[in-house]
Protein backbone atom coordinates (compact mmCIF):
# COMPACT_ATOMS: atom_id res chain seq x y z
CA UNK A 1 0.00 0.00 0.00
CA UNK A 2 1.41 3.82 -1.00
CA UNK A 3 2.93 5.49 2.60
CA UNK A 4 0.51 8.06 1.37
CA UNK A 5 -2.61 5.92 1.30
CA UNK A 6 -1.83 4.16 4.88
CA UNK A 7 -1.47 7.85 6.21
CA UNK A 8 -4.92 9.18 5.25
CA UNK A 9 -6.63 5.86 6.09
CA UNK A 10 -5.23 6.03 9.59
CA UNK A 11 -6.06 9.61 9.55
CA UNK A 12 -10.10 8.45 8.44
CA UNK A 13 -10.23 6.19 10.77
CA UNK A 14 -9.25 8.41 13.88
CA UNK A 15 -12.57 9.26 16.11
CA UNK A 16 -13.64 12.24 15.09
CA UNK A 17 -14.98 14.38 18.18
CA UNK A 18 -16.72 17.67 17.98
CA UNK A 19 -13.90 19.39 18.88
CA UNK A 20 -11.81 18.42 16.14
CA UNK A 21 -11.43 21.58 13.77
CA UNK A 22 -13.20 19.88 11.23
CA UNK A 23 -16.53 19.22 13.10
CA UNK A 24 -19.11 22.20 12.93
CA UNK A 25 -23.06 22.40 14.16
CA UNK A 26 -25.44 22.94 11.87
CA UNK A 27 -27.75 25.30 13.81
CA UNK A 28 -24.65 27.20 15.40
CA UNK A 29 -21.94 26.68 12.49
CA UNK A 30 -19.14 26.62 15.45
CA UNK A 31 -17.20 24.20 17.16
CA UNK A 32 -18.39 22.75 20.25
CA UNK A 33 -15.87 24.35 22.80
CA UNK A 34 -15.51 20.08 24.71
CA UNK A 35 -16.12 17.48 23.17
CA UNK A 36 -19.63 15.28 24.33
CA UNK A 37 -19.48 12.31 26.39
CA UNK A 38 -21.52 10.30 23.72
CA UNK A 39 -20.49 10.83 20.10
CA UNK A 40 -21.08 13.57 18.33
CA UNK A 41 -24.55 14.36 16.49
CA UNK A 42 -24.64 17.02 14.16
CA UNK A 43 -27.73 19.63 15.67
CA UNK A 44 -30.00 19.79 12.66
CA UNK A 45 -33.07 21.71 13.03
CA UNK A 46 -36.51 20.75 12.93
CA UNK A 47 -36.89 22.70 9.24
CA UNK A 48 -33.55 21.35 7.97
CA UNK A 49 -34.95 18.00 8.17
CA UNK A 50 -38.07 18.81 7.06
CA UNK A 51 -36.61 20.91 3.92
CA UNK A 52 -33.96 18.15 3.69
CA UNK A 53 -37.09 15.46 3.18
CA UNK A 54 -38.72 17.42 0.61
CA UNK A 55 -35.40 18.11 -1.91
CA UNK A 56 -34.97 14.07 -1.66
CA UNK A 57 -38.35 13.22 -2.35
CA UNK A 58 -38.42 15.33 -5.42
CA UNK A 59 -35.08 14.39 -6.08
CA UNK A 60 -35.62 10.58 -6.09
CA UNK A 61 -38.15 11.29 -8.35
CA UNK A 62 -35.51 13.31 -10.94
CA UNK A 63 -33.04 11.04 -10.48
CA UNK A 64 -35.53 8.04 -11.93
CA UNK A 65 -36.94 9.85 -15.44
CA UNK A 66 -33.60 11.43 -16.07
CA UNK A 67 -31.78 8.01 -16.51
CA UNK A 68 -34.37 4.56 -16.37
CA UNK A 69 -31.05 2.15 -16.47
CA UNK A 70 -27.63 1.43 -15.16
CA UNK A 71 -28.39 1.53 -11.16
CA UNK A 72 -30.43 4.22 -11.38
CA UNK A 73 -33.69 2.67 -9.55
CA UNK A 74 -31.32 1.67 -6.49
CA UNK A 75 -30.13 4.88 -6.40
CA UNK A 76 -33.79 6.79 -6.72
CA UNK A 77 -35.26 4.32 -4.05
CA UNK A 78 -31.83 5.36 -1.93
CA UNK A 79 -32.98 9.28 -1.70
CA UNK A 80 -37.08 8.08 -1.06
CA UNK A 81 -35.12 6.36 1.86
CA UNK A 82 -33.13 9.33 3.24
CA UNK A 83 -36.16 11.74 2.55
CA UNK A 84 -38.61 9.36 4.58
CA UNK A 85 -35.69 9.09 7.10
CA UNK A 86 -35.71 12.94 7.81
CA UNK A 87 -39.39 13.57 7.58
CA UNK A 88 -39.36 11.11 10.31
CA UNK A 89 -37.18 12.61 12.54
CA UNK A 90 -38.56 16.08 11.87
CA UNK A 91 -41.61 14.76 13.17
CA UNK A 92 -40.13 12.81 16.27
CA UNK A 93 -38.79 16.77 16.81
CA UNK A 94 -42.24 18.10 16.19
CA UNK A 95 -44.01 15.27 18.92
CA UNK A 96 -41.40 15.83 21.29
CA UNK A 97 -41.73 20.10 21.30
CA UNK A 98 -38.45 20.51 20.24
CA UNK A 99 -36.85 22.42 17.24
CA UNK A 100 -33.05 20.47 17.31
CA UNK A 101 -31.97 17.06 18.30
CA UNK A 102 -29.39 19.18 21.03
CA UNK A 103 -32.80 20.19 22.71
CA UNK A 104 -34.30 16.57 22.14
CA UNK A 105 -31.61 15.04 23.42
CA UNK A 106 -31.81 17.42 27.18
CA UNK A 107 -35.92 16.18 27.10
CA UNK A 108 -35.55 12.07 26.04
CA UNK A 109 -33.95 9.35 27.99
CA UNK A 110 -30.39 8.68 26.34
CA UNK A 111 -31.37 4.91 25.75
CA UNK A 112 -34.00 6.39 23.46
CA UNK A 113 -32.15 8.94 22.06
CA UNK A 114 -28.95 7.19 21.15
CA UNK A 115 -30.63 4.19 18.96
CA UNK A 116 -32.76 6.64 16.90
CA UNK A 117 -29.76 9.28 16.25
CA UNK A 118 -26.62 7.48 16.63
CA UNK A 119 -27.29 4.01 15.40
CA UNK A 120 -28.72 1.52 12.75
CA UNK A 121 -31.68 1.61 13.84
CA UNK A 122 -32.30 5.44 13.27
CA UNK A 123 -32.17 4.40 9.40
CA UNK A 124 -34.80 1.31 9.80
CA UNK A 125 -38.27 3.01 8.33
CA UNK A 126 -40.30 0.71 10.72
CA UNK A 127 -38.38 1.64 13.84
CA UNK A 128 -38.77 5.54 13.01
CA UNK A 129 -42.55 4.85 11.85
CA UNK A 130 -43.57 3.35 15.09
CA UNK A 131 -42.02 5.70 17.01
CA UNK A 132 -43.69 8.68 15.63
CA UNK A 133 -47.02 6.46 15.40
CA UNK A 134 -47.01 6.88 11.92
CA UNK A 135 -50.24 4.48 11.53
CA UNK A 136 -52.14 6.96 13.31
CA UNK A 137 -51.17 9.71 11.42
CA UNK A 138 -52.04 8.07 8.11
CA UNK A 139 -55.58 6.75 9.38
CA UNK A 140 -56.13 9.98 10.44
CA UNK A 141 -55.57 11.59 6.82
CA UNK A 142 -57.85 8.05 5.36
CA UNK A 143 -54.16 6.91 4.07
CA UNK A 144 -53.40 3.80 6.16
CA UNK A 145 -53.29 2.09 2.52
CA UNK A 146 -49.76 3.16 2.29
CA UNK A 147 -48.68 1.22 5.50
CA UNK A 148 -50.36 -2.26 3.47
CA UNK A 149 -48.66 -1.90 0.51
CA UNK A 150 -45.48 -4.01 -0.76
CA UNK A 151 -43.81 -0.62 -1.49
CA UNK A 152 -44.10 0.01 2.30
CA UNK A 153 -42.81 -3.44 3.14
CA UNK A 154 -39.88 -3.28 0.92
CA UNK A 155 -38.96 0.00 2.45
CA UNK A 156 -38.91 -1.10 5.90
CA UNK A 157 -36.72 -4.18 5.21
CA UNK A 158 -33.96 -5.06 7.48
CA UNK A 159 -31.25 -4.44 4.90
CA UNK A 160 -32.34 -1.15 3.91
CA UNK A 161 -31.37 1.81 3.23
CA UNK A 162 -27.29 -0.19 2.59
CA UNK A 163 -28.64 -2.75 0.48
CA UNK A 164 -29.56 -0.02 -1.97
CA UNK A 165 -26.42 2.50 -0.97
CA UNK A 166 -23.97 -0.61 -1.43
CA UNK A 167 -26.02 -2.21 -4.69
CA UNK A 168 -26.62 -5.16 -3.51
CA UNK A 169 -30.50 -5.12 -4.32
CA UNK A 170 -31.76 -4.83 -7.60
CA UNK A 171 -35.06 -3.12 -8.05
CA UNK A 172 -37.16 -2.98 -11.59
CA UNK A 173 -37.88 0.24 -12.82
CA UNK A 174 -41.73 -0.37 -11.98
CA UNK A 175 -40.77 -1.21 -8.62
CA UNK A 176 -39.07 1.45 -7.67
CA UNK A 177 -41.75 3.89 -9.23
CA UNK A 178 -44.08 2.40 -6.84
CA UNK A 179 -41.71 2.52 -3.59
CA UNK A 180 -41.50 6.11 -5.03
CA UNK A 181 -44.93 7.08 -5.12
CA UNK A 182 -45.42 5.33 -1.35
CA UNK A 183 -43.10 7.04 -0.16
CA UNK A 184 -43.62 10.63 -1.24
CA UNK A 185 -46.78 10.43 -0.34
CA UNK A 186 -45.77 9.56 2.94
CA UNK A 187 -43.47 12.23 3.25
CA UNK A 188 -46.24 14.59 2.19
CA UNK A 189 -48.41 13.97 4.89
CA UNK A 190 -45.72 13.89 7.05
CA UNK A 191 -44.68 17.47 6.01
CA UNK A 192 -48.26 18.80 6.50
CA UNK A 193 -48.59 17.67 9.71
CA UNK A 194 -45.44 19.31 10.86
CA UNK A 195 -47.75 23.03 10.43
Amino acid sequence: MPVGLAANLRKVAEPVTSSSPAVKCCSTNTVAATPPATPAVLNVRLEQLRLAARVRSRAAGEVLATQPTDGRPQLACYLMHVALECSLKARILYIAGTATLEQLRRVVPEEDFRPLFEGRSGHLLGTLAERVTLRRLLEAEQKVHLLQRRPWTAMCGADRPYSLRYGCEGLSRERAEDELATGAAIVDIIDRSLG
